[in-house]
C-alpha cells in the first residue's frame, strides 16, 4: 500500500522495533534505519514519494499533491515536494490532492495532512519515543491488546460517517485531521489540525467551475486516465467535460455485476460513444481467500462498511496493472445540495438553536442491534457529545446560510471519516483522484448560489451544454434506474414506487457472500473470543444468524455488518 509505518526515538534505541517494522512491511518500497529513526513504506512510485536530504533527515509523502494550473493537473513530483518543504514552516494549504508527509531531523519528526483531511496518520507516544503509522491497526498490532474509543466510536457506529476526525477510533492513539500538523521533540508530540474553511466571495459561476474541472480531469500523467462511469449525475458530468478530447486520451470503467443498473448503463453509453471501457465483475474465489480479502479490507478502511463489499471493491489493481489513473466522480453531492437535506427540511430555523439529540436522529444509519444495551447507550451517548463539539466549532447558521453550513459540515466531518479510509487504500493499489474533493474545487462549488446547486441544477445544465447526448441515458438511484430530466424529490419517488413494486434491482452480493461464509461466521459467533467480548449482546447476534441461515434474508445486513466489526476487532487486537 502508499503506506508506512515508523519508530522515532530520542535516545537512539529505534533498533529494537526493527522487527515489529520488518514483519508489517517486509517488503518495503523504501526503508531506512538510523540510530534514533526506523521507517518502511510500501506502495506505487507514484503515490509514495521518498527523498532523504543527508544522513539524518529528509521526508516521504504519502497519497497524490496536485498542482491545478490554467489547461492541466499536475501531480507533484519529488523536486516539487523539495522546494515546498525546504523551509522552516512549510505553508500547504493552497496544495489540491490528498497527502500524508513525514519531515525528519536528528533532533524532531514532523507530520502533515493535507487541508481536506483525506490521508491521515496515527501515532502512539512509547516512552522516548513515538510510533506513528498510516494505518491505526498496524499501531495497534504493536500492544497486546487495545479498547474501543467510546468518544469517536459513537458516532462512527451509529451515524452514516463519523463526526471528528482528532482522535482514533481505539484508545491511547492520536491522529492528524484536516489541515494537521504535529511535531515530537524532546517536549513530546504536540497536534494542531485545522478545519476546513472556504473564502466567501460570491463570484463563482458556471464557467469557472466548468474551466476548473476541464482542468482538474486533464491530468498529466505517463498513464491513460479512466473516469469511474456508473449510472450516477457526477460521473456524467466528469464524463461530458471531456467531450473536446480525443477518445482514445481517456477510458472508462465500472465494478460490479453484469446485471446492476449502474454497470448496465455505463456499459451502453461507453458502447454508444465508441468509448474504451472496462467493467470488473465481483470477485470470486475459495473460502479462505474471500475471508483473507474480506479481514484486510475491512481493517484497512476502518469499518466504513460491510464485509461483503470487499469482494466489489477489489479489482482496482486491474487498473493498475492496465497503467491507467483513475478519476473518481466520489464526493460530487457537494456540488448537487445533497447532503442532510433531511435536516434542514425537518428542523430548519430550528438548527440555531439545536437540541443534539434530536439532530442526531438524522445521522443515523442502522448497522445492527448486537452490542448489549449499556454499551449501545454509552456510544449513542458518545455521538451526540460528540456532534455538540463538533457543531460548535463551525460558523454560525445566521452567517453563512444554512445550506452553506450543512454542506461545510459535510466537508468537515465526511471527507475525512469516510472517503478518507478507503483513499488511503486506494493509494496502495493505483494512482488515484477525485475532482469533487479538491479544495479548490468545493470552494468554487460553495460559492454558487445555492439556488443553482439544489436539485442537481447546475450539473444537470452543464451536462446538457457540454455534450447533450448524455442526457438520453437514464440516471441510477441505489439499484434503480430513473429518467435523467427528474429532479431530486421525484426521483426519490420514482425510485420509491419501482422498488415496491418489485421492479428495482435485487443485489444478492451480501447474501451470496454470508452463504459462502456458514460455516465460519458461525464458528466465529460460538469461539472463546466471541463469548468473552464483554460489550457483545451474544444471544441476539446467535438469534440473526439463526435467523438469516434459516432464509430470513432480511437478517443479511446486520450479519454482514456484524462480521465487518469483527474483522475490524481482531485486525486492531480490541479485547
Amino acid at each position: 500500500m502508499s503506506q508506512l509505518i515508523g519508530y522515532f526515538s530520542l535516545d537512539k534505541t529505534a533498533a529494537r522495533y526493527s522487527a515489529f517494522l520488518t514483519k508489517i512491511i517486509p517488503k518495503p518500497l523504501y526503508e531506512l534505519e538510523i540510530p534514533h529513526f526506523h521507517l518502511r513504506c510500501a506502495g506505487l512510485p507514484e503515490t509514495c514519494l521518498y527523498h532523504q536530504l543527508d544522513e539524518h533527515s529528509g521526508f516521504v509523502v504519502t497519497g497524490l499533491g496536485l498542482n491545478l494550473k490554467a489547461e492541466k493537473c499536475v501531480p507533484l513530483a519529488t523536486e516539487h515536494w523539495i522546494e515546498i518543504l525546504n523551509v522552516n514552516e512549510p505553508v500547504l494549504s493552497h496544495i489540491n490532492g490528498h497527502f500524508a508527509i513525514v519531515l525528519w531531523d536528528a533532533t524532531h519528526i514532523r507530520f502533515f495532512s493535507d487541508s481536506l483531511g483525506l490521508r491521515t496518520i496515527y501515532f502512539r507516544e512509547n516512552g522516548p519515543g513515538i510510533h506513528f503509522s498510516s494505518r491505526a491497526d498496524w499501531l495497534n498490532q504493536m500492544v497486546d491488546s487495545t479498547e474501543i474509543n467510546t468518544n469517536t466510536f459513537g458516532s462512527h457506529w451509529l451515524a452514516f460517517n463519523g463526526l471528528s476526525c482528532d482522535q482514533a477510533l481505539t484508545t491511547n492513539s492520536k491522529r492528524l485531521g484536516q489541515g494537521g500538523f504535529a511535531t515530537f521533540d524532546k517536549s513530546g508530540l504536540k497536534i494542531k489540525n485545522v478545519p476546513w474553511e472556504y473564502k466567501s466571495t460570491g463570484d463563482s459561476n458556471e464557467m469557472k467551475l466548468t474551466q476548473s474541472l476541464i482542468s482538474t480531469i486533464n491530468i498529466e500523467s505517463i498513464r491513460q486516465p479512466s473516469i469511474g462511469l456508473s449510472g450516477g449525475l457526477d460521473s456524467r458530468l466528469l464524463l461530458s467535460l471531456t467531450h473536446k478530447k480525443d477518445k482514445s486520451e481517456f477510458a472508462t470503467h465500472v465494478f460490479g455485476v453484469a446485471a446492476h443498473p449502474d454497470v448496465v448503463i455505463s456499459k451502453k453509453i461507453a458502447d454508444d460513444f465508441g468509448l474504451a471501457h472496462a467493467h470488473f465483475p465481483d470477485i470470486n474465489g475459495d473460502v479462505d481467500f474471500v475471508i483473507d480479502l474480506a479481514r484486510e479490507y475491512c481493517c484497512a478502511t476502518n469499518l466504513i462498511a460491510p464485509a461483503s463489499t470487499a469482494l466489489r471493491l477489489g479489482n482496482y489493481d486491474q487498473l493498475n496493472r492496465h497503467n491507467k489513473i483513475m478519476i473518481d466522480g466520489g464526493f460530487g453531492e457537494i456540488g448537487r445540495r445533497q447532503f442532510l437535506n433531511r435536516l434542514k427540511i425537518n428542523l430548519g430555523n430550528r438548527l440555531q438553536h439545536p437540541d443534539f439529540t434530536a439532530v442526531f436522529r438524522y445521522f443515523n444509519l442502522f448497522r445492527g442491534n448486537f452490542f448489549d444495551t449499556d454499551f449501545g447507550h454509552e456510544l449513542q451517548k458518545s455521538a451526540i457529545i460528540e456532534l455538540q463539539n463538533v457543531w460548535q466549532e463551525m460558523p454560525q447558521i445566521r452567517e453563512i446560510g444554512i445550506d452553506n453550513f450543512l454542506d461545510l459540515f459535510s466537508v468537515r466531518t465526511r471527507l475525512p471519516n469516510y472517503y478518507a479510509y478507503e483513499q488511503a487504500r486506494l493509494d496502495a493499489i493505483v494512482p488515484n483522484f477525485m475532482p469533487f474533493a479538491q479544495p479548490d474545487i468545493v470552494e468554487l462549488l460553495l460559492n454558487l448560489p445555492v439556488s443553482q446547486r439544489q436539485n442537481s441544477s447546475l450539473f444537470r445544465q452543464m451536462i446538457a451544454k457540454n455534450n447533450a447526448q448524455l442526457n438520453s441515458f437514464p440516471l441510477v438511484k441505489g439499484s434503480t434506474t430513473y429518467p435523467f430530466s427528474y429532479g431530486t424529490m421525484a426521483a426519490r419517488t420514482w425510485t420509491a414506487v419501482k422498488t415496491k413494486l418489485n421492479l428495482a434491482f435485487v443485489d444478492t452480493l451480501h447474501i451470496d457472500f454470508l452463504l459462502a461464509l456458514q460455516d465460519y461466521i458461525l464458528g466465529i459467533i460460538h469461539s472463546q473470543s466471541t463469548k468473552q467480548y464483554p460489550f457483545i449482546n451474544l444471544n441476539y447476534l446467535k438469534k440473526c444468524a439463526a435467523d438469516f441461515y434459516s432464509g430470513d434474508i432480511s437478517r443479511a445486513n446486520e450479519l454482514d455488518w456484524w462480521l465487518a466489526f469483527e474483522f475490524w476487532r481482531q485486525g486492531n487486537k480490541i479485547k
